[in-house]
């Protein structure tokens, strides 16, 4: 473990201790997220539903799209495949942005996000992205 992330450990506990370690916690930290629902929209149009259980990330476009005439994204070119994976696709990383942006640091610490729980990430900050013109819904 690098100094500078025993140093923010460090300062995280010292601002917001827990239950368990000899002083009273000022806050509850919500469980994080294990599983969890979204869905990927291009104006009216449901694209497909992104889920993470049990490890895994899915990926299946809906019946609306499967029907349209819209394109395929790059990464999904089979309209009737599930993908599945153990990491998040780029098209739906690239949503979360950087840590060492101080202003995304601070709402981090500030709501009391886990910066290793990617679907909180994706969750809190994935709505929008400058990259593409889909919106992703968390359910």
């Amino acid at each position: 473990m690098r100094l500078y992330d025993i140093k923010r450990r460090l300062q995280r506990w010292l601002r917001n201790p827990t239950v368990g370690r000899g002083f009273p916690a000022r806050t509850v930290l919500a469980k994080p997220l294990t599983s969890t629902r979204f869905e990927l929209r291009y104006q009216d149009v449901l694209v497909g539903t992104l889920t993470f259980a049990d490890g895994k990330w899915t990926f299946g476009y809906s019946d609306e799209f499967r029907d349209s005439t819209l394109r395929t994204i790059a990464e999904f070119p089979d309209r009737k495949k599930t993908y599945v994976s153990e990491t998040l696709w780029p098209f739906f990383f690239m949503r979360i942005p950087s840590m060492k942006r101080a202003s995304i640091r601070e709402i981090v610490e500030q709501e009391h996000l886990d910066e290793g729980n990617t679907p909180e990430l994706l969750r809190r900050f994935g709505k929008r992205s400058v990259s593409n013109p889909f919106v992703l819904n968390s359910l």
